[in-house]
């Protein structure tokens, strides 16, 4: 295996096409959130809550805030505590950045990920499991059911773009 495209904290665009990677984010954003905060959901929240914190997500893309920036935006903005605030933040631009690299991985050709643990970090099982899936296609869920990390707030598990 070797490793093609590592997408992090410090993700690296992949399209040289001159698509912009942006918009794909933006687009995942609106429906991570139309799916995550719900009304009838399982973290409910009320509806103006829901649209306010797309709102402030996709700014955050595009602005390229850092977590910090949005959590206080969002501690400003809604009802959530300074701690629940970075947590959202975190979490919610980990997942944009990786499905704006997923994105990008796909339309550059690359046909296969893997997920990477970091080896100074506590794993937890289920990304222990993602990570022994070994290389899979770029269309396939990892053992999580999940496409690419954040499989949880803070996680800090990597996705790889693998070339054969």
């Amino acid at each position: 295996m070797s490793a093609a495209y590592v997408f992090g904290s410090n993700a690296v665009a992949l399209d040289g096409a001159g698509n912009d990677i942006g918009t794909r984010v933006a687009e995942y954003v609106q429906e991570r959130i139309a799916n995550l905060i719900s009304i009838d959901g399982n973290m409910s929240v009320v509806a103006s809550t829901q649209q306010a914190l797309s709102d402030l997500i996709i700014k955050a893309v595009a602005e390229e805030w850092t977590p910090i920036e949005l959590a206080r935006a969002i501690e400003q903005d809604t009802a959530f505590s300074a701690e629940r605030a970075e947590l959202i933040a975190d979490t919610e631009l980990s997942a944009a950045e990786y499905a704006g690299a997923l994105g990008a991985m796909t339309e550059a050709g690359v046909e296969q990920k893997a997920w990477e643990t970091d080896p100074e970090s506590d794993t937890c099982d289920d990304c222990a499991e993602n990570e022994d899936d070994g290389d899979i296609g770029i269309d396939e869920p990892f053992s999580s059911g999940d496409f690419a990390p954040p499989l949880h707030p803070r996680c800090v598990c990597d996705l790889v773009g693998v070339s054969n």
